[in-house]
């Protein structure tokens, strides 16, 4: 098996809350900042881009992943970044 094969099988376990879409949104519209905090991984982040998800396309001002920062949650230090 290609090792991006195996890859995409161990990360096709993620799906999208679609009512959040609106709730994003909402707070958006508010005037508020959003973002992306998520205890992931290199290969579940790629394989969630690479997904036609509306969740995806809000107006998310940072992604901060615990892959790219080295700290998980709840370290004080992810939240920092």
């Amino acid at each position: 098996m290609p090792t991006q094969a195996l890859l995409d099988a161990t990360s096709d376990m993620f799906t999208p809350i679609e009512s959040m879409v609106d709730i994003i949104q909402s707070v958006v519209d508010r005037g508020h900042r959003v973002g992306i905090l998520s205890n992931t991984s290199h290969s579940h982040w790629d394989w969630i881009k690479r997904q036609n998800w509306s969740i995806l396309t809000s107006a998310f001002e940072a992604e901060i992943l615990s892959y790219e920062v080295g700290v998980m949650k709840p370290d004080p230090r992810i939240y920092q970044a």
